[in-house]
């Protein structure tokens, strides 16, 4: 191949890395933590600690926000043998945390068992969508974006309204991110190479 033809061949891979150290603002994907949502007045609004990674650098961040508000529908009561569905959102600047951010998540609970416990909890599954940019909080700088859609396991806390009274509310709903399984091939990937290493190492010895 001719040199000048080469040289062209090459200008995109060389451009590649330049666009890429442009984006000052890494795009992060949440890998695990917990969400959790409430009632006003208590444990209200959402608070989520999250754990993002960079996926062009690896790069872990822990996060951290919130903002009061609550549950949408109240009194938002259930009796034994009622489901509850639930949503909680909040939207703009955080309580907790510096970013202009969007959270919503919602869910549906299993059946309220029979009996009066004073409060119980039941596992149930939930999602949970965020959506913004965080900021520093020293210069006011974005620090990182998030544009994710979550769903996880979940734990549904009720309390008895009152002593004597059949109806349960809804108190607050925590969503465990599950961490993300290896892929196969990656795994695979990973046992070849310290199959590799092994036998560099063994023939090296020899």
């Amino acid at each position: 191949m001719p040199r000048f033809l080469r040289i062209l061949f090459l200008i995109p891979f060389l451009l590649i890395p330049a666009i890429a150290r442009a984006d000052s603002v890494p795009a992060l994907t949440i890998i695990g933590g917990t969400i959790t949502g409430g009632r006003p007045f208590g444990a209200g609004g959402i608070v989520f600690n999250l754990t993002g990674i960079d996926p062009a650098t690896g790069k872990i961040y822990n996060i951290q926000g919130g903002a009061e508000g609550g549950f949408f529908r109240d009194p938002f009561l259930a009796v034994a043998g009622q489901t509850v569905t639930f949503s909680s959102s909040i939207s703009g600047g955080l309580d907790l945390g510096f970013g202009n951010v969007q959270a919503n998540m919602g869910g549906t609970s299993p059946a309220i068992p029979d009996g009066m416990p004073l409060a119980f909890d039941l596992q149930g599954t939930a999602g949970f969508s965020i959506h913004g940019t965080f900021l520093d909080n020293r210069d006011g700088n974005p620090l990182f974006t998030i544009d994710q859609n979550i769903g996880g396991p979940a734990v549904y806390h009720f309390i008895i309204i009152a002593p004597g009274d059949p109806r349960y509310e809804l108190r607050t709903v925590t969503i465990t991110i599950p961490e993300p399984v290896p892929e196969p091939a990656s795994v695979m990937l990973l046992v070849t190479s310290l199959m590799g290493l092994g036998l560099f190492a063994k023939r090296r010895h020899n």
